[in-house]
């Protein structure tokens, strides 16, 4: 059917903007959610995600009808493969079990001719492309009534439902808990206000070197009268507890003006070595080890925080020399992050000049350049200590509050805003703040940010300098 065939395209373009986050188990708590009372879309913007349309479909934050407050995102389409689609990215392809509500108004009662379809889950192969897996759709009754059923795009069956119309200007809520896996093992389960629709088990949703993505969608081929209109509000994916069955979904999660040492489960990448080398910095072309001088990265089993393998960093200063370990998939697409590493120093060393051991730099024409660098310092007794470089500015903040202790593991965290105007930067050591920058610029112009943990130096005492790094992470804010 055409709208099949159209469907590909769309997916496979918004697919490209962000794919390749391996899965980690996440907490149970809402990971991402919009009222959309910013009075525009960008809620759905935040972590990467965003508005994508075919022919003439359009999304826009509308006053007509809200569900709460006094906004919500009005979907339209006309007929004739038209289409428009809100993607939030990095939940879905973060998590394998996830809880997804959306609430929906319907103005009127509309007539499809071919599938209707205003939720999808899918997935993106390196070696197969992009592709829907499962759909839930909008048909009519006999006696024009609108209903959901599930379909499953790949096989092209579908699993219809006589227990719930959809009712006609009012909000009606959906939840949905999907189990996303390559393999057989996975789920669709489906409520409509709290009643239970579908519950596919033992069903394939992803491909299985593919991650997953979802949307809310205006998607047909002809759906009558036209233009058509749906309304969506009060959207929130959460982790692995189950949905609620009547009342209201609460939005929560970590505030974009909030700035906290708390680092949750909820990992978009992660390293912890435990491969015995340092592939997870690879992940999807996503980062990588980048030497200089006399300096390189490997797994070992020297000292490890948790399991049996750290990352062993070294350096000889002779000459100018640093081993860095970079991801850049995760500050490009997301520019509010929270990072996490722990550090192991085997001994004192005695700093000539700089140490960098964690930065962030941008890029632009070709260049990049670092703006915010965590450095180590000796303080007046020879102890060392952490302090944070603007490298754009060379402004240095120092910081009395911690030493770095030797022999045993630190933690350090990490909050960036990456942007180029009114960014942020602050940073705990074992979950004590010590900086924190506000509204200072982090990036060029288009936010363009890559992250690295480093041994880099050009004078260090004594030398070879040894360093561990382990359980490092990054979670969205």
């Amino acid at each position: 059917m055409q709208f099949q065939k159209s469907f590909l395209p769309l997916f496979s373009l918004a697919a490209s903007l962000f794919f390749g986050i391996p899965n980690k188990a996440a907490a149970q708590q809402v990971l991402w959610s919009t009222d959309n009372e910013r009075g525009n879309l960008s809620e759905w913007r935040d972590y990467g995600g965003g508005e994508y349309n075919l022919g003439s479909g359009n999304s826009q934050a509308s006053q007509d009808v809200a569900r709460s407050g006094a906004w919500s995102v009005k979907m339209t389409i006309t007929p004739g493969n038209n289409a428009t689609m809100m993607y939030p990215w990095l939940e879905a392809a973060g998590h394998p079990t996830l809880n997804y509500t959306v609430w929906y108004y319907f103005p009127e009662r509309y007539s499809p001719d071919d599938s209707w379809n205003v939720m999808h889950w899918g997935s993106r192969s390196p070696t197969r492309g992009a592709s829907p897996f499962y759909t839930l759709n909008v048909g009519s009754r006999p006696d024009g009534s609108m209903f959901f059923y599930v379909s499953n795009w790949r096989t092209g069956e579908t699993f219809p439902q006589a227990q719930r119309n959809i009712q006609v200007g009012q909000w009606v809520r959906v939840d949905a808990q999907v189990h996303c896996t390559g393999d057989n093992s996975g789920s669709v389960t489906v409520w409509q206000d709290g009643a239970k629709l579908f519950e596919l088990a033992d069903v394939q949703t992803r491909y299985r070197d593919g991650d997953c993505a979802w949307s809310v969608n205006n998607y047909s081929d002809d759906v009558r009268p036209s233009p058509t209109t749906i309304y969506v509000d009060d959207v929130s994916i959460s982790s692995t507890s189950s949905p609620q069955t009547s009342g209201d979904t609460t939005s929560s999660g970590i505030s974009p003006s909030a700035v906290s040492s708390a680092i949750s489960s909820s990992a978009i990448w992660s390293a912890n070595h435990e491969t015995g080398d340092d592939s997870q910095w690879y992940f999807e072309d996503g980062g990588g080890q980048f030497n200089s001088g006399i300096g390189s990265s490997a797994a070992s089993r020297d000292e490890a925080h948790n399991g049996s393998y750290s990352l062993k960093m070294t350096i000889n200063t002779s000459t100018e020399s640093g081993t860095r370990m970079f991801r850049w998939n995760e500050p490009r697409a997301v520019p509010r992050l929270r990072y996490s590493a722990w550090f192991y120093f085997p001994q004192n060393y005695s700093v000539r000049t700089y140490w960098n051991v964690f930065q962030w730099k941008s890029r632009r024409s070709g260049v990049v350049d670092p703006f915010f660098v965590l450095n180590i310092g000796n303080r007046g007794d020879g102890e060392m200590y952490f302090y944070l470089y603007n490298w754009q500015t060379r402004q240095a903040y120092s910081q009395s509050a911690k030493n770095i202790p030797v022999g045993r593991w630190i933690k350090i965290d990490a909050y960036y805003h990456c942007s180029g105007s009114s960014g942020r930067v602050s940073f705990w050591q074992d979950g004590t703040l010590l900086f924190d920058v506000p509204n200072v610029r982090t990036a060029y112009s288009d936010y363009n940010c890559e992250w690295s943990l480093d041994n880099y130096s050009n004078g260090l005492s004594p030398s070879p300098a040894t360093i561990y790094m382990d359980d490092a992470s990054i979670v969205p804010e």
